[in-house]
């Protein structure tokens, strides 16, 4: 059985793609990664070589696997406390107030000074407006509208302006929770017609009713727990609290 190796590592930047692949055996494979893990010394590479010479099994190597990213997560905030020269009480204090700048960025305050900048810089304004030049027209339904270069002629059928009201996928989205409501109550009333081929006062009937219905005996009951109402039932379950 030939493997697929990668010539540059993954996390040395290497692809997928067919130049730094190569077909090798089992055994060229293992050595591969031996070969690379005492060139940069990349403890995966390690755990490849030993697992492809069956040395550890598949569950040792995922444990490790997820031991390096803890270590990786921890190298990195200890590279951003070192980085900034702080303490790793300050760290925390900086998360906590960014959590803080982002809150006060969304205060009245913050919202008008913003409006009061853009005001000044003239955003979405004149040729910075994303509509600049355009014109939007409709044939009166939500998906006819459409935007065309002002001055262009108007297509028959459609007249200037855009129709306003629910997008289309929330219109589908509706129509679908409708279709699955439907489908579901009409899956239950087929089942509960079903149920009348099965004489619930008999001991087997879970089991003749699970083979008709198609379901596990367990669901069979919950389903008959839920929808089902008859009056045989009740005197077959003496016990049963409604």
């Amino acid at each position: 059985m030939n493997h697929k190796h990668h010539l540059l590592p993954k996390y040395k930047g290497g692809t997928d793609h067919s130049s730094n692949l190569i077909e090798v055996s089992v055994t060229q494979h293992a050595m591969f990664h031996f070969c690379n893990w005492q060139l940069w010394g990349d403890k995966r590479d390690w755990l490849a070589w030993k697992g492809l010479t069956g040395e550890i099994g598949k569950e040792a190597i995922i444990a490790d696997l997820r031991r390096l990213g803890l270590e990786k997560a921890k190298t990195v905030k200890a590279r951003n406390i070192a980085l900034h020269g702080i303490t790793l009480k300050q760290y925390q204090a900086n998360k906590n107030n960014l959590a803080i700048g982002q809150h006060l960025a969304n205060s009245l305050e913050a919202r008008e000074k913003r409006k009061k900048t853009f005001s000044e810089k003239g955003y979405q304004k004149g040729e910075k407006n994303s509509m600049f030049g355009t014109m939007w027209i409709t044939n009166g339904t939500l998906s006819g509208n459409k935007k065309i270069p002002k001055g262009s002629e108007i297509p028959e059928g459609f007249s200037p302006g855009r129709t306003e009201g629910k997008l289309p996928h929330s219109i589908l989205k509706e129509e679908e929770k409708v279709s699955r409501k439907k489908s579901k109550r009409d899956l239950i009333q087929n089942r509960l017609s079903l149920l009348t081929q099965v004489d619930l006062t008999s001991y087997r009937w879970v089991k003749e009713a699970s083979k008709l219905l198609g379901l596990s005996g367990t669901s069979t009951r919950a389903f008959v727990d839920k929808y089902y109402d008859g009056e045989v039932y009740k005197r077959a379950s003496p016990t049963k609290t409604r």
